[in-house]
């Protein structure tokens, strides 16, 4: 409970507050009125809308606050008044609520006064019996009216009370109860219930009516003192539930009746009442007679036995139901009652039902009634008396029944179309039987339409369920019905329904129901159901499962879901096109998919489109997964190029007797899964002109040529026709067939051509000779020609095909040239009939004629071809060429380089040849080539450096040889200068200059004059001359002369042939010697001339320029300068603010100053270790703080937080705050070893005057200063500047006819007109006011630009090697901004090793370039206006992560926060290969040692860097080994440890970098080894164990992946009889120093088995096998038979070198081969590896014991496998031929040695006997 405050002045002064406090909070109740009690205390909670607060009470003697604690002990949201008066008065306390966040008071009055009246308060005064209680509450008034806030806890009395109206009933208290809460199931306050468990009662109580009667009920307070108080009383009737029927008013005809029954309500049950009743009678009274009316007769009659009330005239009489205990009329009122109204009828009305509209529908039933009104639209009681006439067409209408007073029809709509009924009330019968007829009858008539049943389309529709919803829509179509819907969705997340029939799929499983209803009629409607189920099978229904390139190919899929789970009732999707399907191409180079999925159909739901790419075949695998549902369906595809005719092109020519290979490329090919289904044909219209036959077998493998031989029989022209494809399969089962045509033409030939061909086929250029019609083709002497010859028809196409003819060859001289019988013509079919003779050359020069000539048919051809006769004679054709046989070309010199200038030319001579060359190069754009023909000379000029090699091609002789020189062209690559750095004045020394090209190699000095080779100094303190002398060919040689005592450098300079400068380095020549002394140990100063404080004190710091004296030889002092440095500690620190008052809107800087003015931020800004600085304000509404370069998201720590920006943001005063903290008070850097010093000022902010509604603006300029006035008009109106001030008022500026303002040295105001003159004739006028003061305030530093930082995270520290700018803002007294002002800048920085400033492109900026890494200050200031400003510049790196210990081979991850305007990452870049990075992902592998330079790049804005040093690793180290398989499946994997560190990954990867890391393959600079461990094997351990490096993005770690081959059975043979062991060796690539450090693994390969394969007969029931392997392999062996009629039992077993297990595998029954013959499997195993081997057994009846020879092959290789057999059986050899020899050949039982040596010695024995 928080404590009342008591004290009177703290009360008003609270007060006084309250009118000036924000109210965004709010109590419940502004006043409170409290009953006065002695007995009770009475409460109310007072609840505040938000916050939390301390509350107290100004009077707590009459009224009492608690707060209600919640969360916080110290405040609350609630708090408890309490009445605590004890004078019997009105009194008021004040609540009070305070807001212990915002120091907000709420208030709340509390008044105690005593009670005056009480009265109850019901809902109603009826009660039912049986029906739930009632609730009465007391209400309580003060004198004036005003009602109590709350009686809860004030106890009352409540009594049934006795009245006049009771005194006869005697049991008038049982009709009514009052019940307590406690006993029902009603919740009252808790105030309540702890007063009935002291058995009081409250302000509220519970009542129920017992018995039909009356009882009033009265309350009282109980408290003495209101005993003056009336108590509350209330009348409640009890009444039982009954009901009327008709319970409402009724209109009758005269004639018509109406017979009422009287219901009773019982327990929730409807019963009707016997009539006549003892406690109920109907009653008529109060009859009333329409105007003119008969008084002698009543309005109705009511006949008591049946309680039928019959109209006899018109007028009106209340129907009333009385009881026997409710006399009084108030109390009668209560009962049901009704009004008989007797009327006239006026006209009919019609209703129907269902649906209540007159749109109906076929097909269904309706209840149709006609109601009859009076004149006053009043609905006349229709009784089965009235008659009335109603027509249905039978056309449209079937009725099925009707009453019989024609008032109900139950019809049935037959047909569509529109109708009108018509109704008519003739007469009412009375109860005689007497018809009386209406004279005027009443009739009406009703419009209907008939409409087909709604049927929506389709009507079942089933979905894949999807996460997503909105995965499908359908749109869904309504046939029948007026054709206007409303479509509804029983389950919205299942399926929603728009207003155009558009389904869309929800996010659940399970089914809706979807409703079409019309909107002229509701009730009819269509209805159909979607389906969202789990789907449970996929597959691709039968389609086209072959296209050739370039086609698609639409694989339909089937997607089957269980509908019912209950029946396993299966559906066919509808539509599952959004499915989230996993297509997996088998071969992407055959097929790629298509992104979309195909449109479901009622085939099929949705499917995949693929393309067809390349000719092939693929497996297509889609597949879809969600949590337990795993689907996959598989179609195998195939493309094929589409057939076409590639030999011959258009149509084939050849010879009678000829045929022609015709080459057909493309088709179907065989299909993969049922290959013999592969078909061709070929065919032509009449075979007996034509032979054909397919070359190749059918079941080549080479389908995508097809040749087919085409024989001429006959002259003339043939089409023949090639048929490829496959026959219908299952899985294809629609095939792809292909054909094409193409023409045989026999014909004779016409004439000959005869050609030289060329032997260099890659020469795209012909021979002059040949293109110039010329006579003679020149060839070489030293190689053979080959002649083409070609054979035309008449029509001058050439023949593909003439062997069938007779060609003879000749030359004219054969000295030169001749055709030798051993090298025939050479005919190619297959290549456009070419046909190829060698000339034989004899090495000399000169001319010659060969010519050839047809005389015939060979008649061979045309018998082996069938040529059908008599054909046609040939006559002869023949054709020469002349050939000139010359030498070879030849090219001289055989090397040149140029250097690269335009200028400079080479030439190359040129010998021999046939005169017509082609001279090309290696490489493009290096040299320009001009051949002069008639000089035989080639001139070479430079175009750009490289290598390149000049080829010379003879055009017309077939040489292999080509004439080749090799040009070198080169650039200059640096300028190289060679000086002392040291020389005296008046002396020489010579500087040597020579020019390096690309291969650091020197320029001859020839090619110096094209260079403009120079000298040149930095300053005037030297001299150069070049000397005409050289110290060798590639040197230019200089004098330097010393002028003067100083320092300078010298540099080469040349010009390449584009006019760039190439400079050489600076070469240094040092004159003076700078030295810097300091007198003190007060503060430090390096070289550079950077001080450290050490101690407090002062001291001074000297530097001197020291030179040597020329004539003296001494050292002497040149110059010299000294600055005295205070060292001190801080008492206190203050705010520098240039201003304390600012408007709203404005901005301004302040900083820490120390106490003495030149304790700037200069002197303790870098402090080391740093200082800390905590900025605050007392009211954040009216100024805010704000980090120095916030505008760039640039957020300082507080270490550089001395300087921030204010913003005025609301009017007032508030206090700006600084606290200065040290890191380490030890260090002595604050006065006392303080730890903290503050200081704090006041800020006033005020608005600023403005026209509401009205941004008006003003220049603001210093005097002195210049302003352009620019508008949006420039360069499109013509503008004029003016003036406007008056004339006895001096103007303090003045614009010129440019508008360029300038301001004096007066200050004041005065307005400038502007005028626009549009040329479409409008004039615009712009007034400004140009505001001048003086002085300037104090100025301000913003930066640009603004940098962006991933998820807007604040930048601590600017980037390191960014250039940005900084902008110097102005300021007057009050905050606003000068658009022009006269200041001149000076600025300083404390580190220029870190940052570059420099001036920028206007006065008021400056360009700033972050060097390294540290914290910089920059003052900047104006010393006429005597203001500064200072601001901390931190620089950091802003790549990640910390590059230290880089070695070859780590993969590092880079990050930047910086991100461009747009969130998108920069480019990254390194500056040498050594360290390859990838661009986009930043992944970078160091592949070598050395320095290198990281870049982050933002195109555009900014682009910082990281230096890394990349060093060799010590070692390389293999470790964490785990155990190999001899599963061939299985790998095992080493990590690779290079360097000391446990990884090689730096920084935290995301997955895009891993992806990256995969494919930068940075596992290309390991290399793992693999040894045996002993030299007993004839293999290679890389021969049975392939090791491939790795690098394991998720450990960091490079590994090497162990992987077992398959085993050669001599292999297997040999690891498994010794103990093996692989040594693993690393390397790292280019790395020689590295230390290697291995590790052996054991390996263990298996077992092997000495036999492959068991014959077991009649006479040899078994036989054994020896196994060989390790020991632990063997001793966990399983060898078992899959048959019981052989058994396997152990014979032997070994664990030496090598260990072995002998099993015998026997017939369990030696009878049983004699009996069958069987095939079964022995199987040997080991639990120890994944090895199983299957020996197959067979079991066979032989006649005798010779084995058969069909095993002789098998065993005798098994003989030979093993040595061991070998050396038995040789013994065995030896035993057995003594035995023959001494029994005469009859063979003895030999040892057993195993079944196949005995089989094999009987073989042996029995054919010594046959030799024998």
């Amino acid at each position: 409970m928080t404590t009342a405050v008591s004290a009177p002045g703290a009360s008003l002064w609270l007060l006084y507050l309250l009118p000036w406090a924000a109210a965004p909070s709010k109590l419940n109740i502004p006043k409170v009125l409290l009953p006065f009690s002695r007995s009770a205390r009475i409460n109310f909670t007072l609840e505040a809308s938000e916050g939390c607060y301390r509350w107290s009470s100004t009077r707590p003697e009459v009224a009492s606050i608690d707060a209600i604690e919640q969360d916080n002990p110290q405040c609350s949201q609630k708090a408890i008044i309490q009445a605590r008066s004890s004078q019997i008065t009105r009194l008021t306390s004040i609540i009070l609520a305070e807001d212990v966040l915002t120091g907000q008071v709420l208030r709340c009055d509390a008044i105690v006064d005593v009670i005056h009246t009480i009265n109850i308060v019901s809902t109603t005064k009826e009660l039912y019996l049986e029906d739930s209680p009632l609730q009465l509450k007391i209400q309580a008034k003060d004198s004036e009216g005003n009602t109590f806030s709350t009686l809860a806890g004030l106890p009352f009395e409540w009594t049934i009370v006795k009245t006049s109206e009771t005194n006869e009933f005697s049991d008038f208290h049982n009709a009514l109860q009052i019940l307590k809460f406690s006993e029902s199931t009603y919740i009252p306050p808790s105030y309540i219930l702890e007063m009935e468990k002291v058995a009081k009662q409250g302000d509220i109580v519970l009542v129920s009516g017992m018995k039909t009667g009356s009882s009033k009920l009265k309350a009282r307070i109980e408290e003495t003192m209101y005993k003056h108080v009336p108590g509350a009383e209330v009348r409640l009737f009890i009444l039982e539930n009954i009901i009327l029927n008709p319970a409402y008013d009724v209109y009758l005809l005269v004639g018509m009746s109406v017979q009422y029954k009287v219901m009773k309500i019982r327990r929730g049950k409807m019963t009707e009442l016997i009539m006549p009743s003892d406690q109920y009678e109907l009653q008529l009274q109060n009859s009333t007679l329409s105007p003119g009316g008969d008084t002698a007769w009543p309005v109705a009659r009511l006949d008591q036995a049946t309680c039928t009330v019959t109209a006899l005239q018109r007028g009106q009489a209340n129907l009333v139901l009385s009881h026997k205990n409710i006399l009084f009329v108030c109390g009668a009122s209560k009962l049901p009652n009704g009004t008989i109204f007797v009327v006239d009828p006026g006209y009919l009305g019609f209703s129907i039902h269902p649906g209540e509209r007159w749109v109906l529908e076929t097909e269904r039933f309706y209840e149709i009634t006609i109601e009859v009104y009076d004149k006053s639209s009043n609905k006349v009681y229709l009784s089965e008396n009235i008659r009335i006439d109603t027509h249905f067409s039978r056309e449209y209408f079937e009725v099925v029944r009707s009453s019989l007073n024609g008032s109900y029809h139950y019809v049935k709509a037959i047909k569509e179309g529109h109708i009108v009924l018509g109704a008519k009330l003739t007469s009412i019968v009375d109860q005689d039987g007497g018809v009386h007829t209406f004279s005027v009858p009443a009739q009406n008539q009703q419009e209907v339409d008939i409409y087909a049943p709604i049927v929506l389309q389709p009507s079942i529709l089933t979905f894949p369920w999807q996460a997503k919803a909105g995965a499908y829509q359908y749109r869904i179509l309504a046939y029948g019905g007026s054709g206007n819907f409303t479509w509804t969705s029983s389950q919205q997340n299942v399926a929603s329904i728009t207003i155009k029939g558009v389904m869309t799929t929800g996010n659940e499983i399970g089914v809706s129901v979807i409703h079409a209803r019309d909107v002229q009629n509701p009730l009819h409607h269509g209805e159909m159901k979607v389906y969202v189920i789990e789907p449970s099978d996929m597959k691709f229904i039968p389609c086209p499962v072959e296209a050739h390139v370039g086609q698609t190919l639409d694989l339909p899929l089937k997607i089957i879901g269980v509908m019912n789970k209950e029946t396993n009732e299966v559906v066919t999707l509808s539509d599952c096109s959004q499915f989230d399907l996993v297509v997996n191409i088998e071969n992407h180079d055959v097929f790629s998919p298509f992104q979309g999925r195909l449109k479901p159909t009622p085939e099929y739901c949705s499917g995949i489109r693929v393309k067809a790419e390349t000719q092939g075949h693929s497996s297509l695998v889609v597949s879809y997964t969600h949590d337990h549902i795993h689907l996959s369906a598989s179609i195998t595809i195939a493309a094929y190029l589409p057939i076409k005719i590639i030999d011959p092109i258009s149509a084939a020519l050849v010879t009678l007797g000829s045929s022609k290979d015709i080459l057909f490329e493309g088709g179907p090919r065989p299909w993969i899964q049922e290959p013999t289904k592969f078909f061709r044909d070929t065919n032509t219209e009449h075979p007996e002109n034509v032979g054909l036959h397919l070359l190749g077998p059918a079941t080549s493998r080479n389908y995508f040529q097809h040749w087919a031989r085409a024989t001429c029989k006959a002259l003339g022209d043939h089409v023949i026709s090639l048929t490829i494809g496959n026959k219908p399969t299952v899985t294809n089962p629609f095939p792809a067939v292909e054909s094409a045509d193409v023409t045989l033409i026999c014909a004779t030939p016409s004439r000959f051509s005869l050609a030289l061909v060329s032997a260099d086929p890659e020469m795209d250029v012909s021979c002059p000779f040949l293109n110039q019609d010329k006579q003679g083709v020149p060839i070489s002497i030293f190689r053979n020609p080959v002649l083409e010859l070609d054979v035309y028809d008449y029509q001058g196409h050439k023949f593909d095909n003439f062997s069938s003819l007779t060609i003879t060859w000749e030359s004219t001289n054969h000295l030169l040239a001749s055709i030798e019988a051993r090298m025939p013509m050479e005919l190619s079919m297959k290549h456009h009939g070419n046909s190829l003779q060698t000339v034989l050359v004899h090495h000399k020069p000169g001319a010659t004629i060969i010519s050839a000539t047809a005389v015939g048919y060979q008649h061979i051809h045309l018998i082996t071809n069938e040529v059908k006769k008599p054909y046609e004679a040939l006559l002869p054709v023949n054709a020469g060429i002349e050939l000139i046989l010359v030498e070879d070309v030849k090219i001289s010199p055989k090397e040149v380089t140029i250097y690269n200038h335009q200028t400079v030319k080479a030439e190359l001579i040129i010998n021999g040849g046939s005169g017509y060359f082609f001279i090309n190069t290696s490489v493009v754009d290096i040299v320009k080539i001009v051949y002069e023909e008639g000089k035989d000379i080639a001139l070479i000029y430079p175009l750009y450096p490289g290598s390149v090699s000049v080829m010379i091609h003879d055009l017309c002789l077939a040489s292999s040889t080509i004439a080749k020189t090799d040009v070198y062209v080169s650039n200059i690559q640096e300028v190289y200068v060679g000086i002392v750095d040291k020389v005296e004045i008046g002396k020489n020394v010579k500087a040597y200059v020579r020019v390096l090209d690309a291969s650091k190699k020197y320029f001859h000095s020839k090619n110096f004059k094209f260079m403009d080779l120079t000298l040149k100094a930095a300053s005037q303190i030297i001299s150069l001359k070049a000397l005409g002398e050289t110290s060798d060919e590639y040197t230019a040689v200089f004098l330097v002369q010393g002028m003067a005592i100083g320092q300078t450098s010298v540099t080469g300079v040349v010009t390449d042939r584009y006019g760039e400068k190439i400079y050489s380095v600076p070469q240094q020549i040092e004159v003076n010697i700078f030295t810097v002394k300091q007198m003190r140990n007060i503060a430090s100063v390096n070289n550079s001339g950077f001080i450290t404080g050490k101690a407090v004190g002062n001291s001074t710091i000297l530097g001197m320029v020291q030179a040597v004296h020329a004539e003296a030889g001494k050292v002497v002092v040149a110059s010299q300068d000294k600055v005295e440095v205070e060292v001190i500690q801080l008492e206190a620190v203050r705010i520098h603010a240039p201003i304390t008052r600012m408007k709203t809107g404005t901005q301004m800087p302040v900083y820490v100053m120390g106490i003495a003015s030149n304790q700037t931020p200069f002197s303790f800004g870098n402090a080391v270790p740093g200082l800390r600085f905590y900025w605050s304000v007392t009211t954040r509404d009216i100024l805010d703080v704000k980090s120095k370069f916030s505008e760039a998201s640039l957020q300082l720590s507080v270490e550089n937080n001395f300087a921030v920006d204010v913003y005025g943001k609301g009017k007032g005063k508030t206090g700006l705050k600084v606290v200065v903290k040290v890191l380490d008070p030890s260090a002595g850097q604050f006065s006392f070893m303080a730890k903290e010093l503050t200081d704090e000022i006041q800020i006033q902010v005020f608005e600023k005057l403005v026209i509401l509604g009205i941004e008006v603006e003003q220049i603001l300029m210093s005097t002195n200063s210049f302003f352009k006035v620019q508008t949006n008009r420039d360069g499109a109106a013509s503008l004029t500047y003016h003036v406007l001030d008056s004339q006895d008022k001096v103007p303090v500026v003045e614009i010129d006819e440019s508008g360029h303002l300038s301001s004096h040295s007066q200050i004041g105001l005065s307005t400038i007109e502007i005028i626009s003159q549009e040329s479409f004739g409008i004039n615009q006028t712009l007034v400004v006011a140009v505001k001048v003061l003086s002085p300037i305030s104090y100025l301000r530093i913003s930066m640009n630009p603004i940098f962006h930082i991933k998820n807007h995270e604040p930048l601590m520290a600017l980037p390191l090697g960014i250039t940005l700018s900084l902008t110097i803002h102005f300021h007057d007294n009050y905050g606003d901004t000068f658009h022009s002002q006269n200041s001149m800048l000076h600025f300083a920085i404390n580190r220029d090793d870190f940052l570059q400033v420099g001036k920028g492109t206007s006065n008021n900026t400056l360009v700033l370039r972050t060097m390294n890494v540290g914290l910089s200050l920059l003052k900047v200031w104006d010393v006429e206006h005597n203001i500064a400003d200072y601001v901390p510049l931190p620089v950091q790196h802003a790549i990640s992560p910390e590059l230290t210990n880089i070695i070859v081979g780590d993969v590092i991850c880079l990050t930047s926060s910086l991100v461009n305007q747009d969130g998108l990452s920069g480019t990254w870049s390194s500056s040498n290969s050594i360290l390859q990075i990838d661009s986009k992902a930043g992944v970078a592998v160091a592949r070598n040692s050395g320095s290198v330079i990281i870049y982050y790049d933002l195109s555009g804005l900014c682009k910082t860097y990281r230096e890394v040093l990349i060093n060799e690793p010590k070692r390389i180290v293999v470790t964490h080994v785990s155990g190999m398989k001899t599963n061939l499946q299985d790998t095992s994997k080493v990590i690779l440890q290079i360097g000391d560190r446990s990884k090689n990954l730096k920084g935290e990867c995301s997955s895009a970098q891993n992806e990256v890391i995969e494919k930068m393959k940075p596992q290309s600079m390991v290399n793992c080894q693999l040894n045996f461990n002993n030299n007993d094997f004839d293999f290679q351990a890389s021969e049975i164990v392939a090791a491939e490096p790795m690098f394991d993005t998720a450990l960091g770690q490079y590994t090497c992946s162990i992987r077992v081959l398959r085993l050669a059975d001599k292999q297997l043979k040999q690891l498994t009889m010794s103990k093996t062991g692989i040594t693993i060796t690393p390397s790292l690539q280019g790395s020689h120093s590295l230390e290697q450090m291995s590790i052996e693994v054991p390996f263990n390969p298996g077992f092997y088995a000495n036999q492959t394969e068991f014959i077991l007969t009649n006479h040899y029931t078994s036989s054994d096998v020896k196994i060989f392997g390790a020991a632990e392999v063997l001793k966990h062996l399983e060898v078992r038979s899959s048959s019981p009629l052989v058994v396997v039992f152990e014979k032997d077993r070994s664990y030496g070198l090598p260990s072995y297990v002998t099993y015998t595998v026997s017939l369990s029954d030696p009878e049983i081969a004699s009996k069958t013959n069987l095939n079964t499997v022995l199987t040997i195993s080991s639990t120890m590896t994944d090895q199983s081997l299957a020996i197959p057994v067979t079991i066979t009846y032989v006649s005798d014991r010779t084995l058969p020879m069909k095993y002789n092959t098998s065993l005798f290789q098994h003989f030979l496998d093993s040595y061991q057999v070998i050396f038995f059986t040789a013994f065995a050899l030896l035993a057995g031929m003594a035995v023959m020899i001494i029994d005469t050949c009859i063979p003895r039982a030999l040892p057993t040695v195993g079944s196949h040596f005995v089989i094999l010695s009987q073989w042996l024995f029995a054919s010594i006997c046959l030799k024998a």
